[in-house]
C-alpha cells in the first residue's frame, strides 16, 4: 500500500499493526486513511469513519458515517462499521438498528448477528445468545461469538457449557486472551487454583 493513496490495503495494514500493538505504525496508516481526500464515495467514507474510529476519533468516524448515510443508508459495510462504533459508544439500542439494517439486507451475514448479539446482551440475553447461535450457524470459526456465549453461560452459571464454548474458541485461537481469562476465571471459580494459576 501507498501512505500517499489510501485505500482498503492501507486501512487493513494499520488495523493489523494495531492489533499486533505496533502503535505508531498502526497509527501513520490509520491517520493516512482519515486524512485522505481522494474521494467522498461511500466506501472512501466507510474507511475513513473505520480507520477514525480505529484512532479514537470517534466524532470525525461518526461524521463520515453519516455522510455515507445519506449517499446509501442500507449500505452493509457502513451498517456493520457504524454498529461496531455505537457498540464501543455504548449506544446498544442505535447499534442495535445498524445491525438489524445488514441483516434484513443479507440474513447471512455472521458479523452483523455477532453485533446484533452484543447489542442485545443488556437488554435481552435469551435475544442475544439466539443471535450468536445464528451467527455461529453461519461462521463456526467466528471465536467472539463462542466467547459471547461463553458469558451468556456464565450468567445463568451454566459453566459447563460456558466451557465447551470457550473450548471451542480456543480450539480455533489457541491464543485468545479473553477465552484463556474466562477458561482460568472458571477454574477460580471451580477452587482449580492450579488450573488458574496456569492459565
Amino acid at each position: 500500500p501507498d501512505r500517499t493513496r489510501p485505500n482498503d490495503a492501507a486501512l487493513e495494514l494499520g488495523l493489523l499493526f494495531q492489533m499486533l500493538g505496533r502503535t505508531a505504525e498502526a497509527d501513520g496508516w490509520l491517520d493516512a486513511v482519515v486524512r485522505s481526500t481522494r474521494g467522498r464515495s461511500v466506501a472512501d467514507l466507510v474507511r475513513v469513519g473505520r480507520a477514525a474510529h480505529a484512532l479514537g476519533e470517534f466524532r470525525l468516524a461518526n461524521e463520515a458515517f453519516q455522510d455515507a448515510a445519506d449517499q446509501a443508508p442500507s449500505d452493509a459495510a457502513l451498517n456493520l462499521a457504524w454498529g461496531r462504533l455505537f457498540l464501543h459508544a455504548l449506544n446498544r439500542a442505535e447499534a442495535a438498528k445498524s445491525f438489524q439494517i445488514v441483516i434484513d439486507a443479507d440474513g447471512t451475514s455472521a458479523e452483523a448477528r455477532l453485533g446484533l448479539a452484543e447489542a442485545l446482551v443488556e437488554e435481552s440475553p435469551p435475544a442475544a445468545l439466539k443471535a450468536a447461535e445464528i451467527a455461529l450457524d453461519l461462521d463456526p470459526s467466528l471465536v467472539p461469538a463462542h466467547l459471547l456465549v461463553a458469558d451468556l453461560m456464565l450468567d445463568r452459571e451454566e459453566r459447563g457449557e460456558a466451557q465447551k464454548a470457550i473450548d471451542r474458541a480456543l480450539a480455533i485461537n489457541p491464543s485468545s486472551l479473553e477465552g484463556l481469562a474466562l477458561r482460568g476465571a472458571i477454574a477460580y471459580v471451580e477452587g482449580r487454583t492450579a488450573d488458574f494459576e496456569a492459565e
